[in-house]
């Protein structure tokens, strides 16, 4: 079967809008394979202490956050762009006004499938593949940007079908470019810094996304993950694996990390604030009343907590953004 471009793809509805000529130029500028691809930036920045405590950061301080309410991906395999997604929603009303924009995760889940080199292939991109990855998200960010829901959304746009010209050109006003890429493949050396990497991210006001396996007991086939136990759901809190827990490649997930709490008995300092994309089932800890003084304590629902230890040792990707000139 005939291999097919995004670029070939999207080629009618570009050539119909000419409205938005910084778009095409940067799509037609584009490599075809992974030369955009963004760097790994594994150095703690300038001025960054490697042994300091690390302190609290809450990037939702002063927003209407539980307006954010989290989109359900009811099951899909769209975490990758859900996470993306919510770290430009949330930079964006970081900058002002301190409202959240809803973006639309669907246009860049759609560009990413959209890549795939054969057309009529499996639906599903396993997390961890070459096009699930929060690095194509980026490139995806990079080139094509990301539009509001409203413009291309699960109601609008039929399943199967790539953005239209309306959504393209939108979309073209919210590029986005890499301010901290890191990817360590299942199997490849740890990093010592990587949660103060992180860190550092948050604290220069920037969200992250990062992407991570589940865990499941050795000894239980087919259980449910870390990821997917009923008490997880209910807390927010994702634990650390136990000693008999080993991790499970194809249940990866991503979520957006919005801040940190200190803990002085967590082995690397604290616990990272995430913002899931499973709707408002997961982390009812977060109701308002029933949250613990904590750490680690969830804001409201939607969100949860994972401990830096874990982030440290488990995580396959982290990535940041910068907004670039709207075109």
């Amino acid at each position: 079967m005939k291999a097919l471009s995004l670029q070939s793809l999207m080629a009618p509805a570009l050539a119909r809008h000419a409205r938005v000529p910084a778009f095409r130029a940067r799509l037609a500028a584009s490599p075809a394979q992974a030369a955009c691809w963004p760097q790994v930036n594994l150095d703690l920045p300038a001025g960054v202490s490697p042994t300091a405590p690390l302190g609290p950061v809450d990037l939702l301080a002063g927003l209407p956050f539980e307006a954010w309410w989290p989109r359900n991906q009811a099951g899909r395999p769209t975490c990758v762009a859900e996470a993306a997604t919510a770290c430009i929603e949330l930079q964006l009303a970081l900058a002002g006004p301190a409202a959240f924009p809803r973006l639309s995760p669907r246009f860049v889940d759609d560009c990413l499938r959209a890549r795939r080199p054969v057309e009529g292939s499996a639906t599903e991109i396993p997390v961890g593949s070459a096009l699930a990855k929060l690095g194509e998200a980026a490139r995806i960010l990079w080139l094509y940007g990301v539009c509001a829901g409203a413009k291309w959304d699960d109601v609008m746009a039929p399943q199967g079908q790539l953005p239209d010209a309306v959504a393209l050109g939108d979309a073209s006003r919210r590029c986005a470019s890499t301010a901290c890429y890191i990817d360590q493949p299942p199997g490849s050396p740890r990093s010592a810094i990587l949660a103060r990497r992180i860190h550092a991210e948050l604290a220069a006001r920037r969200p992250v996304a990062i992407a991570l396996p589940g865990f499941r007991n050795r000894q239980v086939h087919g259980g449910d993950t870390s990821w997917d136990r009923a008490e997880n759901w209910f807390t927010g809190h994702i634990p650390d694996p136990g000693p008999e827990d080993v991790a499970v490649p194809d249940s990866g997930h991503a979520v957006c990390l919005v801040g940190f709490q200190p803990d002085a008995t967590e082995p690397k300092g604290g616990h990272f604030v995430f913002r899931n994309s499973w709707g408002l089932d997961f982390g009812q800890e977060g109701r308002r009343g029933w949250r613990p003084p904590g750490p680690p304590r969830i804001p409201a629902r939607g969100f949860g907590t994972i401990s830096a230890s874990h982030v440290e040792a488990a995580t396959w990707e982290v990535l940041s953004f910068t907004m670039a000139e709207a075109a």
